[in-house]
């Protein structure tokens, strides 16, 4: 049998929702399992926001004598797209030269493919701040240090742009026979993105990975939306569509 689950039919989150599952009976003498025939979540989650502490960030234009602060709106943001807000800032607050009518920044940051690493590239007297605790620094591989040399400094790990996401878990309650790192889990299927931030997510798996149900008693069904970390991935108001299949464990197809 087929399920269609909707979020956008119900005032509740996309990531975690649930659906009442009125007047639905399975015969208690047999046996069933349930797969993900078909998914659509978009792809809306956020690196940098106020939930993750990790939006500000400082700078300064006169050696340290003093720093502005700069806070980002929530978003999806690449190394190169912290840049330009930065530079943005900067724009605003006449912190920049002009050369031969070009706007000059004497900050920038940018990454480095040869290392996986960031670089902030400071010039005339500039500092950046990267020592704050809800600062930038993780995603760009820096520890906590306020960088006043001029040149190039590179970040002392990996730039990790993605917050450490490198997978999306859909779970449900209804599942059953799953592990997740040892212990047994709900986990449903698992998928990286195969598209740019803002898209619509079409997930169609070509083999259907048939997992028990937990019980033939269902009264509602909830889909969790989290990182292979367990965490919440908060799409931010965008809606999922879930569509199951729940068959008898001896009927193939």
């Amino acid at each position: 049998m087929l399920i269609k689950l909707d979020s956008s039919t119900i005032s509740q989150d996309g990531e975690d929702f649930e659906i009442a599952m009125n007047n639905f009976t399975l015969d208690s003498n047999k046996e069933y399992a349930c797969a993900l025939l078909k998914a659509s979540v978009w792809y809306s989650w956020h690196n940098i926001s106020t939930i993750y502490q990790n939006n500000t960030l400082r700078y300064s234009p006169d050696g340290g004598t003093t720093f502005k602060s700069f806070t980002f709106p929530n978003g999806i943001y690449s190394i190169q797209a912290i840049n330009s807000a930065l530079e943005s800032f900067m724009l605003a607050e006449n912190d920049y030269t002009v050369v031969s009518g070009v706007n000059t920044f004497h900050i920038k940051i940018q990454g480095n493919m040869t290392t996986l690493k960031s670089e902030v590239i400071l010039s005339n007297n500039y500092q950046l701040d990267l020592s704050q605790s809800t600062s930038i620094r993780k995603l760009l591989g820096f520890d906590a240090v306020t960088i006043t040399a001029a040149g190039t400094t590179s970040s002392s790990n990996p730039a990790n742009i993605t917050r450490d996401v490198n997978s999306i878990l859909i779970s449900s309650n209804i599942i059953s026979g799953s592990w997740d790192n040892g212990s047994r889990g709900q986990i449903l299927y698992a998928f990286q993105p195969d598209v740019g931030p803002g898209n619509l997510i079409n997930i169609e798996p070509t083999n259907l990975t048939y997992l028990p149900l937990s019980s033939n008693q269902i009264n509602h069904i909830r889909i969790k939306i989290t990182d292979q970390l367990s965490r919440p991935v908060y799409l931010n108001g965008e809606h999922v569509t879930i569509f199951l299949v729940i068959k008898e464990k001896n009927i193939s197809y």
